[in-house]
């Protein structure tokens, strides 16, 4: 009742929804489906672009081949897929592909609960956040900001262009900083700390030994200043400096 079809081979199933363009198809009440062989089956829903598909209660797909599966979910962008619910999709072949994910970017991608920002960046663990183009948070509660750069560790943290943190609970901080060592930190540019629970200060910088913290690398050194006199007795493991030899 209440319904328009216009168009050949064009149905308007549900109450009060509307159908344009051939082999159009609008079942859901108050639904609308526009272009060529458009779907819309949720009660609310909107489908626009030939070939898209609104499939959940209250979901938008916009574009050719666009494909909203959740309810309330938002598919924008040609072959874009919004389906997990509350799930936005926002991009050519961007992939919201569970519930809560947000994927902005062409062939971005996300998961449960996961923010994807930029082109082909990928959030693909639950919780993780990906920003920049090519960034890559591919583990749980997983971060990735800058452009190229990867977590791949669960709770790992890279931040900065090309940098990759890889180990568990692990954070790189700086341009093409690595960390492979469960809960080791690199902070600089260039930084590497391999060993677990290691340190690496400052750009260049190489901790490559379990439970150690580095200021430099075999190639560079570093001196630590203004550090306060340490305890000297017996099982004290304090840091000794200079005024206190002489």
């Amino acid at each position: 009742q209440y319904s328009s079809a216009i168009g050949s081979k064009t149905h308007a199933i549900g109450g009060a929804s509307m159908a344009f363009g051939v082999s159009a198809i609008s079942e859901g009440d108050r639904s609308i489906a526009l272009g060529a062989s458009s779907y819309s089956f949720g009660q609310y829903s909107m489908a626009l672009g030939r070939y898209s598909k609104a499939l959940g209660r209250l979901s938008i797909a916009m574009g050719d081949s666009s494909k909203a599966d959740g309810a309330n979910a938002i598919a924008l962008g040609n072959a874009a897929k919004a389906a997990g619910i509350m799930s936005i999709g926002l991009g050519d072949n961007a992939n919201a592909s569970q519930d809560y994910a947000m994927a902005l970017g062409a062939e971005s991608e996300a998961a449960e609960n996961a923010t994807a920002i930029g082109n082909k960046a990928h959030a693909k663990g639950v919780n993780s956040i990906a920003l920049g183009n090519g960034s890559q948070a591919l583990a749980d509660s997983a971060i990735a900001i800058g452009q190229g750069n990867k977590a791949n560790g669960a709770d790992a943290i890279a931040l900065g262009n090309g940098s990759q943190s890889s180990g568990l609970n692990a954070i790189a901080l700086g341009k093409a900083s690595v960390v492979t060592g469960d809960n080791s930190l690199a902070l600089g540019s260039n930084t590497n700390a391999n060993g677990i629970n290691s340190v690496a200060l400052g750009a260049g910088s190489i901790a490559d030994q379990d439970d150690s913290v580095s200021v430099g690398s075999d190639s560079l050194q570093r001196k630590i200043v203004n550090v306060k006199n340490g305890t000297i007795k017996a099982d004290s493991h304090d840091a000794i400096n200079g005024s206190q030899l002489y």
